[in-house]
């Protein structure tokens, strides 16, 4: 089983918790912000070498609950960050790999190398007609050499990271210590390489929690997945108005369709096998659904630029509304990274109309 394997959906303000977890895993919650400001952060060396290009940071804070009473000593956490439509580049990050040790300061190490000879006193006799006997005394002597000498400690890999799909994206895979815990709110900041007129976009930040049961067979054991949650993230220039409320816009669009599709599963689930007879072939692969399973999936994760009104067609009202709202949002944060900038007019009429 892989550590990039993105598993499940989650929402701005939604969590996906394994199913994986076994008797005795931790159980780890997730959350974070569903929209972050970006500092331009371009220095005046790469503006002369770049002119087309700047720099961003977007500082993420994620959040992590583990339920009481549960150790986090067996676990491990991976975050990644990425643009899924590739529309920035990592430059830079936080933190980076970090190894660790629990002794401060050197290692004192002593060796000692002993030779001893040893001439003792032997008697031996025997009851017989005489007796028999024999005697050596002697001196014992000994003689050695201790060495001493410093060395660094044992590292262990506290936390790595790296760019992950040529560029687009980050990862970071934290473990804890016995000088840090990896509960409570951990801040991961990345500089994104764009253009020069960049003033929004979205990325999809993953997080998954791994353990191993504890037990005599621990080490035996492979890790299972406790804990998840995926998050699409609005980002916006700070300081642009117009850009923080597409960025705004987006992630209400994105927890109202969340929302609106957990509300409707059942009449969503109907509408797939209208009757008895399509379930049944359903079944046994005669039928085909009307209504995809991965729908939800298809709408958000697909190209801004994409045609839904097929998948989107047998769908319920309120559902189909809340997904034509969330394309809009989408659409219209997408256009902030792009050369040319037509956000504006597209952004104040739509602001007007609401």
């Amino acid at each position: 089983m892989t550590w990039f394997t993105h598993l499940g959906l989650g929402g701005a303000a939604l969590a996906v918790f394994a199913t994986t977890a076994h008797a005795g895993s931790p159980r780890v919650r997730f959350d974070t912000d569903s929209v972050v400001s970006c500092a331009d952060v371009t220095p005046l060396e790469f503006a002369k070498a770049n002119p087309g290009e700047k720099l961003v940071e977007a500082r993420f804070l994620i959040s992590t609950l583990i339920a009481p009473g549960d150790s986090d000593s067996q676990l491990q956490h991976l975050y990644t960050i990425e643009s899924r439509q590739r529309t920035m580049q990592i430059e830079d990050y936080l933190p980076k790999t970090t190894l660790a040790a629990d002794v401060v300061g050197h290692v004192l190490v002593e060796k000692k190398d002993e030779n001893c000879k040893t001439l003792g006193l032997n008697v031996s006799g025997s009851y017989e007609k005489i007796v028999n006997g024999s005697a050596t005394a002697g001196i014992d002597t000994k003689s050695g050499t201790i060495q001493k000498y410093e060395k660094l400690p044992a590292m262990e890999l506290l936390s790595a990271s790296g760019p992950i799909r040529r560029g687009s994206g980050v990862y970071f895979k934290l473990k804890p210590s016995s000088q840090t815990s990896l509960e409570g709110a951990q801040e991961f900041v990345a500089i994104f390489r764009v253009p020069a007129t960049w003033r929004g976009d979205y990325v999809y930040v993953h997080c998954e929690a791994w353990s191993i049961a504890k037990g005599l067979a621990s080490h035996f054991n492979e890790p299972a997945r406790v804990g998840g949650g995926d998050y699409f993230v609005a980002l916006h220039l700070e300081g642009d108005v117009q850009a923080k409320m597409a960025a705004q816009q987006f992630a209400r669009a994105e927890l109202m369709l969340r929302s609106v599709a957990a509300r409707y599963e059942g009449e969503i689930q109907r509408r797939s096998f209208p009757s008895v007879a399509h379930q049944v072939g359903a079944l046994i692969s005669l039928t085909e659904r009307k209504i995809p399973n991965d729908w939800l999936a298809r709408v958000m994760y697909s190209s801004p630029q994409a045609d839904h009104v097929t998948l989107l067609q047998p769908l319920p009202d309120e559902v189909r509304g809340a997904a034509d709202a969330y394309i809009a949002a989408r659409w219209r944060l997408s256009q902030l990274n792009a050369w040319s900038d037509p956000i504006g007019a597209t952004l104040t009429k739509a602001t007007t109309a609401e």
